[in-house]
């Protein structure tokens, strides 16, 4: 029966392993086949991962379906990219590794989700084109690729086959400005230069959202120079004090230097959110 089942298991079996296993460690998922199907005994974690890695395999070979409704081929589609890393339990089972994943989405149209581990052949700039033409039924679609500036995500959108629009991710931005808001707002201060000079950091970093966020990144990064140098002349006499100071100093700086990083690719979020081409993150 090998020849019928080279698996030596039904693929209902394997469809249940693969799910199982992309949901808790596979030692658990084992043990809870174990315990609920009249399975072999020498059934182990090493067969399950070993059936669901053939099994993704397979899916992977699967070229997705063509988008056959009509559509316009000036719709613009939205592409967003986001990493993270997942972290083996154990020295002996499989290393880390980093995934990818996202929407590819446009008004109007059946949105579609990725997901994929970095540095794995073919790599993501090989099969994204596979999913675009499936989603957008073009080989060389209007696509705008979202990212953080973190990480060569960004480069994706330029080894692309077909012209792209790149676009730094809105939610990395009050991210960081955030916490600057945190540190200043915890500064313990006395004299009334250092409430003053207080007071003009708040309102400063208070007003960078919204300059990030009508597309206005060269007057932000004037604000946060005024920022770093309110800290490298301010006199302190509060104990305390001048480490808030240098506490805020370091991310001010590396903010300035993200969004120079990234020139060219921060918009007008806010004139994008209203024509409902642009998700932000809750």
């Amino acid at each position: 029966m090998t020849e019928y089942v080279p698996e030596r298991a039904t693929g209902e079996l394997i469809a249940l392993e693969a799910k199982l296993s992309a949901q808790m460690p596979c030692r658990q998922a084992a043990a809870t086949i174990r315990e609920f199907l009249p399975v072999r005994s020498t059934l182990n974690h090493v067969t399950i991962r070993n059936r669901a890695l053939r099994a993704g395999a397979r899916v992977e070979a699967v070229q997705p379906a063509t988008q056959t409704t009509s559509f316009d081929y000036d719709t613009e589609w939205t592409l967003t990219i986001d990493g993270g890393v997942v972290r083996g339990r154990r020295q002996s089972e499989c290393s880390s590794f980093d995934l990818l994943t996202g929407p590819l989405f446009a008004k109007g149209q059946m949105s579609r989700t990725f997901a994929f581990v970095r540095n794995e052949l073919p790599d993501i700039a090989a099969r994204l084109p596979s999913l675009d033409e499936a989603a957008t039924g073009s080989c060389s679609p209007r696509l705008c690729v979202i990212a953080d500036g973190a990480n060569g995500l960004q480069s994706i959108a330029q080894s692309l086959p077909f012209s792209s629009n790149s676009v730094l991710d809105w939610f990395h931005i009050p991210m960081r400005v955030r916490y600057l808001e945190q540190i200043v707002k915890g500064m313990r201060v006395t004299t009334e230069s250092e409430k003053a000079a207080r007071r003009v950091l708040v309102s400063r970093i208070e007003k960078l959202r919204w300059r990030f966020w009508h597309g206005k990144p060269a007057q932000a990064i004037e604000w946060m120079k005024g920022i770093l140098i309110i800290c490298r002349v301010l006199i302190i006499e509060t104990p305390g004090a001048a480490e808030s100071l240098a506490q805020l100093d370091y991310p001010a700086r590396k903010l300035v230097a993200y969004v120079e990083a990234n020139q060219g690719s921060t918009i007008n979020y806010g004139a994008r959110h209203r024509q409902d081409l642009y998700r932000r993150r809750s």
